[in-house]
């Protein structure tokens, strides 16, 4: 026999009552209250083991309710009762030391996973959902903002500012250019550095510009810049970092309620530190952009050497605050292949 205090309730009033449970092998079960004694059958009771600090619960066919206090014999009475609810699963785990280490490193795993390759995939799926008006609405008013508060207009002459837009425009294909908008702006807080925005938005700074040797150097930083926007990496960086919002979309289908995202854009796009993917695919569009009009793929990686100096490591421009080894990156661009 196995004697366990409990509290018990007995399904119509809100009293409790101190009572003492009694389990016998012949699968008999005894509550004593106050010296008397109710009798029920094991086949009768309905065991929920206690998990944290929830007290285990019997459950008897007339509707009263047990609470079981804590006891050394109380995981051996719920082995009595033959109806043991999903819950007494949760209590071995919970008192299994090698259970719980494996349920932890499990969720570890999933969470990890989830974060470096789910979330990621869900975003790139739903940026190349976008109606193309909704980018472009997007864009514009980051562009907006950009020019009243972040900048002001560009001091490079009329004629370099033509010059640039002739040769980097002119090298796109007829499609392409019609999707690319090159913007000239003066910045002081961003020195040399250019910008993708959505719908098409590039921004170079005039510093870029003039920090440049050769203008295959800043074509070459134009097609990174055009390969964010061909990817959609503002975008899909803006969505990684709003898994609400990307949840949402997945679930119910509904792009429009993205719209609401156009107001942190700017934000996004200024701090931007993309991904080592994102990074790795515009430096892989770039230098295929480039070999496919013949010029070597080593003026971007100078160009990109002449930035990491110029800015000392402090506060690299969008495509090289991410955590790439830029060293790296420069070397494949530098070997001209």
């Amino acid at each position: 026999m196995i004697k366990l205090p409990a509290y018990r309730y007995d399904g119509t009033t809100s009293n409790r009552q101190e009572v003492e449970i009694c389990l016998f092998d012949s699968g008999e079960v005894d509550i004593l209250i106050d010296g008397e004694k109710l009798r029920y059958k094991v086949d009768d009771i309905t065991s929920t083991p206690k998990v944290g600090r929830i007290r285990a619960r019997f459950a008897f066919s007339d509707g009263s309710v047990c609470e079981v206090m804590e006891h050394p014999e109380l995981d051996a009475a719920i082995q009595m009762l033959p109806h043991q609810s999903r819950q007494n699963k949760i209590h071995g785990i919970e008192n299994h030391l090698g259970a719980i280490a494996v349920v932890f490193v499990m969720t570890i795993v999933l969470m990890f996973v989830v974060v470096q390759y789910g979330i990621p995939a869900a975003a790139k799926q739903v940026a190349f959902m976008i109606p193309v008006e909704m980018e472009q609405s997007m864009g514009e008013s980051t562009m907006e903002v950009f020019e009243k508060h972040l900048c002001e207009p560009s001091k490079l002459s009329d004629k370099r500012q033509t010059q640039l837009r002739k040769k980097f425009i002119g090298s796109l294909d007829e499609e392409m250019a019609s999707r690319i908008k090159l913007i000239f702006l003066h910045c002081k807080g961003f020195g040399p550095n250019a910008f993708a925005l959505p719908a098409g938005f590039v921004i170079f700074t005039d510093d870029i510009v003039k920090l440049a040797k050769h203008d295959n150097e800043l074509l070459g930083v134009f097609a990174h810049e055009v390969g964010h926007v061909m990817k959609r990496h503002a975008m899909r960086h803006v969505l990684q970092n709003t898994v609400t919002g990307l949840v949402i979309v997945l679930l119910t289908g509904d792009v429009g309620s993205l719209a609401s995202l156009a107001a942190a854009l700017p934000t996004v796009i200024v701090q931007a530190k993309f991904s080592r993917d994102f990074e790795t695919e515009s430096d892989d569009y770039a230098a295929a952009f480039l070999r496919k009009r013949n010029i070597p793929t080593r003026h971007l990686g100078e160009m990109l050497e002449r930035l990491v100096k110029k800015h000392g490591g402090d506060r690299l421009p969008d495509f090289l605050s991410s955590h790439p080894a830029t060293r790296e990156r420069i070397e494949r661009l530098k070997k001209n292949h």
